[in-house]
C-alpha cells in the first residue's frame, strides 16, 4: 500500500516539448494539504488525427516491479513504464534520481524530470491531459495510441482511495495521490489494463475506462508520443 499523499497539478505540454509539473507526495495520515502546483492552461498534445489507427486491443510485456518497502509508489512505476522503452532501471536508482525519501516522498517535478531524461536522446516525449475530468473516449483513444501504436506504456496519476480494489480499506484516506501504469486495453469493452506496484492490494487490474476517467487526478494522464 503506498504511504504517500501526493497533491495533483499538472503542466500540460505544448505539442512540441511537453513538461509534466506535480505536486508534492506527502505522507498519508497527515493532514490533508492539497497544495495544487500548477493547473494547465494550454491544450495537451493528443494523438493527431492522422496517427494510424491502434488495433482493437493490446497488452504489452512489461517488467513488474513492486514498490520498496518505505517507499511510494513512483520509482516502481517508473521502471515498470521504462521497461517498454527497452530500458533496464533499478528501482534503487530511480529512488535516488528522483529524489524519494521515506517520510516526506517523492516530488512530482522529480518524477517527471526523471523520466524525461531517460527519454531525452530517445524520439519520444512527454505530456499531460491537463483538464480536470478527462472524457473516457479520450482516455481510451491516448491509451490505445501509446499501447497500441507505439507499444509504450504510460504513468497514470490517481487518487489511491478511488481505485476499486482499495474500497474501504482506509475509510479516512481523502486525496491520497498514487501512480499506476496503463500498459493494456480493449476498445471493444471499453476496458484498461494496469499495474499498481503497491505490495498490498497491486498487481494487473482491468477496469472500465469509465471508473479510470473518475479516479484520474486532474491532469493524470502522462501520457507518450512520438516526435
Amino acid at each position: 500500500m503506498s504511504r504517500r499523499r501526493w497533491t495533483a497539478g499538472v503542466a500540460a505540454a505544448a505539442a512540441v516539448a511537453a513538461a509534466c509539473t506535480v505536486a508534492v507526495v506527502e505522507t498519508r495520515g497527515s493532514a490533508d494539504r492539497t497544495r495544487p502546483v500548477a493547473q494547465a492552461s494550454t491544450p495537451s498534445a493528443s494523438p493527431s488525427p492522422a496517427s494510424p489507427e491502434p488495433p482493437v486491443s493490446y497488452r504489452l510485456r512489461i517488467t513488474k516491479e513492486y514498490q520498496a518497502p518505505s517507499y511510494d509508489s513512483s520509482p516502481a512505476a517508473g521502471v515498470v513504464s521504462l521497461s517498454t522503452f527497452g530500458m533496464k532501471v533499478r528501482q534503487s536508482t530511480l529512488i535516488r534520481k528522483m529524489k524519494s525519501k521515506p517520510r516526506e516522498g517523492t516530488d512530482g517535478d522529480d518524477i517527471m524530470h526523471t523520466l524525461r531524461d531517460y527519454l531525452y536522446d530517445t524520439p519520444y516525449l512527454l505530456a499531460a491531459e491537463g483538464w480536470s475530468g478527462i472524457r473516457p473516449d479520450f482516455l481510451l483513444r491516448d491509451v490505445g495510441y501509446d499501447v497500441g501504436v507505439l507499444r509504450r506504456a504510460p504513468v497514470l496519476m490517481v487518487w489511491w482511495e478511488r481505485l476499486p480494489w482499495n474500497k474501504g480499506i482506509e475509510p479516512g484516506a481523502h486525496k491520497v495521490g498514487h501512480l499506476i501504469v496503463a500498459y493494456g486495453y480493449d476498445r471493444a469493452k471499453g476496458t484498461v489494463t494496469v499495474f499498481d506496484p503497491s505490495p498490498d492490494t497491486g498487481g494487473t487490474h482491468t477496469l472500465p475506462a469509465t471508473t479510470l476517467a473518475r479516479i484520474l487526478q486532474p491532469g493524470g494522464l502522462c501520457y507518450i508520443y512520438r516526435q
